[in-house]
């Protein structure tokens, strides 16, 4: 089975090689996501504490919105172009070295969306990221760095973590019923990539990659496709209970 996207796209989701047990799945996926979200989430409350204390909180709260405002462009062009990006092989190293870092990315995680161990990034994967975004931090006009960083972290952290609620969990909220319909959305298409998201749907409407409204999807559905390939499928197979998850 090849899991290069450059070469076979990114898959639907496939049968389970085994019986899947939802509990262990999610006990695996929070056991892999807690390392980053203690290091990353006291990382980021010692520094807006500080922040607070020497610069007052009116003047830190814009620096908070921003981080987390552009913590949901970079969640949506992550996961469009980066996750779901093709980096085929080629000549030069550069073009290698992009081929074997990015270009595997995503891929089990479409093929087994109910595999813990592809739910989210581990602390080993993102530390080099977070280092690399320390040092504009540091570097820039402050508390609008500092803040702004600290925001963009915890902002992942929320991020990582509602992205592991809609694949293992069945809260009752609106937002989480609406965030879940549009992610497995995303998991089971078989129109096209939508739903680009994973916190909300604001930058899928501003680009279009919104997921199409119900008479689209019932056009669709009615069209002359084969049963299998009408729609989001149940892609958990024979676990569409999630709450058995969490």
């Amino acid at each position: 089975m090849n899991d290069r996207k450059s070469v076979s796209g990114l898959p639907l989701p496939g049968p389970a090689p085994r019986p899947v047990v939802m509990p262990a799945e999610a006990w695996i996926a929070r056991r892999r996501l807690w390392p980053s979200t203690m290091v990353y989430g006291a990382s980021s409350a010692a520094i807006l504490l500080f922040a607070v204390h020497r610069y007052g909180l009116i003047a830190c709260l814009p620096w908070l919105a921003a981080g987390a405002s552009l913590w949901t462009l970079v969640e949506y062009f992550g996961h469009r172009s980066v996750l779901h990006g093709v980096f085929p092989d080629g000549p030069g190293a550069w073009r290698r070295f992009l081929h074997r870092r990015f270009d595997h990315l995503h891929w089990h995680h479409h093929r087994e969306p109910w595999n813990g161990r592809h739910i989210s990034g581990t602390l080993h994967d993102t530390a080099p990221v977070v280092l690399a975004l320390a040092v504009p931090a540091i570097l820039l006009p402050q508390p609008a760095g500092a803040v702004s960083f600290a925001s963009f972290l915890l902002s992942y952290l929320a991020e990582e973590w509602v992205h592991l609620s809609v694949h293992f969990c069945s809260f009752r909220g609106r937002y989480f019923q609406y965030i879940r319909r549009h992610h497995l959305y995303h998991h089971g298409s078989r129109i096209g990539p939508f739903a680009f998201g994973l916190t909300s749907g604001v930058w899928d409407r501003v680009y279009g990659t919104h997921v199409p409204p119900l008479a689209a999807r019932r056009r669709f559905a009615t069209s002359n496709v084969p049963a299998e390939d009408r729609g989001p499928a149940t892609y958990y197979g024979d676990h569409p209970d999630m709450s058995r998850g969490c």
